[in-house]
């Protein structure tokens, strides 16, 4: 006759006591939750470098492009580290002369581009 499925022992059971597989399953969860985030934090880690420089941001990162610039461009900007009108008018004027699409904006291509002018 067939062995009602409640008697059934999982197969994870199978000589070990109940506590012993029960303690292996948390902690096989428990490292797959581990893992999980460890690849989450390694997205965001690779995508965090690299910042978009626009409009109204400030801080260093402005400050080392308006100092690009103004070595690329032979001094047209102002080194307060403030993306300004008059930086963004800079950027686009670069963009413009190197055959970018002048958004104004400071993305990879526009990166490579001044690394390459600045060689």
């Amino acid at each position: 006759s067939a062995t009602p499925a409640s008697t059934l022992v999982p197969y994870t059971t199978l000589g070990r006591s109940r506590a012993a597989a029960n303690r292996r399953q948390r902690r096989h969860v428990a490292q797959r939750r581990q893992r999980r985030q460890a690849r989450r934090r390694h997205r965001r880690r690779r995508h965090t470098r690299f910042v978009v420089l626009h409009r109204g941001m400030r801080g260093p990162g402005v400050t080392r492009w308006q100092r690009k610039l103004t070595r690329a461009l032979r001094g047209r900007v102002a080194i307060d580290g403030v993306f300004g009108s008059r930086t963004r008018r800079a950027t686009r004027h670069f963009q413009r002369t190197r055959g970018l699409k002048p958004t104004g904006r400071v993305g990879r291509p526009t990166r490579r581009r001044m690394r390459r002018a600045l060689r």
